[in-house]
């Protein structure tokens, strides 16, 4: 009981520090925990996050390709087959060496891949550290696996592919991506299933994507935890210190800029309710734009379950059955501001539509003042403050910022910017990309809809 209530007092003293009335620079800090990052001479950057856990320790291991690498057509998911071969066996770590390894010290082991990185994350406890490093390293630089292996892995992707792909709502996005982007790697293209069908047939290809990218100077990795920090540093520069640097990620081809508001239409072949999805193009992150904070203000203030729109299109109109507002949407190239919005009938889908776009005229008309706003921006970053209480929580809420802005201190910064915005900026803001001009608007219904026979 003792403890527990020193650390509730010790929390809210830190409340006080960061949310009295006198803020010098330092306590403007968002981010409450001591970072250290320094960067191997191969060029893998390191980031140390000290954070009380008795014992337990989390590391994210981030490659800088992600579906916006894949800029040539046939290389469609090359990033996600890897993400899945990377957990087959190494030259010196075989499945059943990594397994034993796992089991005899309990590690929680998983991966992702988004649209600029893949990221690889585990949780252990901290006498696992300089095993687990050891097969990391491995597996950057010895993968091993038969053909008969590498067969099964395609298989896995198609079929996780065909499994989206049944959804509606997958095929709404897909659409979307489609008409959004002509020639940037974010685009969804329709013939995507073709090329993935020809996976099995191209280790060759996809061989030669992991040992040219999969290298240190491609490399991030984030250690969240109780650890001794000298061992620590010790570990990472003796097993992944060593590796060799590989090619510079090539530039992708840029999307150019969107001068006219696009539509698409998705005909699903089963029984579905009816979608539609409104996307706005935005810029790609960057902490000296305030247009980066601002966009997610708006989407704090008019795109959440409280806002105008949510009331009157669930409510008030009774039109939509559910309306799904994405959390995250900052790319490291220009991306979308989406809203997808399921309807009872088809045939209202001009009336939501129309609905939509008065309500973001609304918005443009309906900014807090400086006083009001200084409140909202209080009470969202003592949320957000609050929220990072978890190892998890604590390290992915520090690499949303740190990866996209390669800057350990991403975090901190853009939060400075946030408490920065002003009325004014929030107008600009939407004005600028919350328009016609730079919408996209994809509908989804049934294949025999009465309203498209």
């Amino acid at each position: 009981m003792k403890f527990i209530f020193s650390l509730t007092i010790c929390f809210f003293l830190l409340l006080g520090i960061v949310f009295g009335e006198e803020k010098s620079e330092s306590t403007l800090n968002m981010f409450p925990f001591p970072v250290e990052s320094y960067t191997l001479s191969n060029g893998m950057e390191v980031v140390l996050i000290k954070y009380g856990t008795n014992g337990t320790v989390m590391d994210l291991l981030t490659v800088d390709v992600g579906g916006g690498n894949e800029k040539k057509p046939d290389e469609i998911e090359y990033t996600h087959l890897m993400e899945h071969l990377i957990f087959r066996g190494s030259k010196n770590y075989s499945v059943k060496d990594v397994e034993k390894i796992y089991t005899k010290y309990g590690i929680y082991d998983q991966g992702f891949t988004a649209n600029d990185f893949t990221c690889y994350y585990r949780i252990f406890p901290k006498d696992s550290f300089e095993s687990l490093t050891k097969i990391m390293a491995d597996k950057l630089i010895n993968l091993n696996f038969t053909e008969e292996e590498y067969k099964a892995e395609t298989g896995a992707v198609i079929g996780e592919y065909l499994g989206h792909y049944q959804m509606p709502t997958s095929r709404l996005w897909s659409k979307l991506h489609e008409t959004a982007f002509t020639v940037h790697p974010y685009r969804d293209m329709p013939e995507h299933l073709e090329v993935l069908k020809k996976m099995p047939e191209n280790m060759d290809r996809v061989m030669k994507f992991y040992h040219d990218y999969y290298k240190p100077n491609n490399c991030r990795l984030v250690v969240v935890g109780d650890f001794d920090t000298e061992q620590v540093k010790e570990i990472i520069n003796t097993n992944y210190g060593i590796l060799k640097p590989g090619k510079v990620l090539p530039e992708v081809p840029q999307e150019p800029p969107q001068e006219k508001e696009l539509t698409g239409e998705v005909k699903f072949p089963g029984k579905t309710s009816p979608y539609i999805m409104i996307s706005y193009r935005i810029p790609a992150y960057d902490l000296n734009n305030i247009d980066i904070p601002s966009i997610n203000m708006i989407k704090e203030l008019y795109f959440t379950e409280a806002s105008s729109i949510y009331k009157r299109l669930i409510y008030e109109e009774k039109l939509a059955t559910s309306i799904y507002f994405p959390e995250y949407y900052f790319c490291k190239y220009e991306a979308l501001f989406s809203t997808q919005i399921k309807l009872k009938k088809a045939e209202d889908i001009e009336k939501v539509k129309e609905i939509f776009f008065e309500e973001i005229d609304k918005i443009k008309k309906n900014i807090p003042d400086g006083e009001k706003l200084e409140e909202i921006k209080e009470k969202n970053r003592y949320k957000r403050l609050t929220n990072i209480d978890s190892l998890e929580r604590i390290s992915f809420t520090f690499m949303d910022y740190y990866f996209l802005s390669r800057d350990p201190d991403g975090i901190n910064k853009y939060f400075k910017q946030y408490l920065r915005i002003t009325p004014e900026d929030l107008k600009k803001t939407l004005k600028k990309y919350f328009v016609e001009k730079h919408r996209t608007v994809i509908t989804l219904t049934e294949k025999e809809s009465k309203q498209h026979e």
